[in-house]
């Protein structure tokens, strides 16, 4: 499932990681390390460094979100419900 579009692109977390919502721990991890070796601040050439580090941000943050179990629950809550705004769907449907 796509993120809702009522969700600023910055905080589509799965899509950032390169990953599905079914995604487990070790999969995140994954993800995250490759981001962060190819995106690190000290890997860029000097013209690069500034949108390395936005895109290298993003990942910490996307990371720190869905590497906690309790954070991913609420984040999924979040998603599940921005979905149901989007689409007009209600408990009773």
């Amino acid at each position: 499932m796509p993120p809702p579009p009522l969700i600023a692109p910055e905080h589509h977390y799965y899509e950032i990681l390169g990953c599905t919502y079914a995604a487990t721990d070790s999969e995140l991890k994954k993800a995250f390390r490759r981001l962060a070796l190819r995106y690190h601040p000290d890997k860029q050439a000097e013209e690069d460094v500034a949108a390395a580090s936005e895109k290298f941000r993003l990942a910490q943050r996307a990371y720190s979100m869905l590497s906690d179990r309790v954070r991913r629950q609420a984040y999924n809550d979040l998603i599940t419900i921005a979905w149901r705004v989007e689409t007009g769907e209600t408990d009773d449907d």
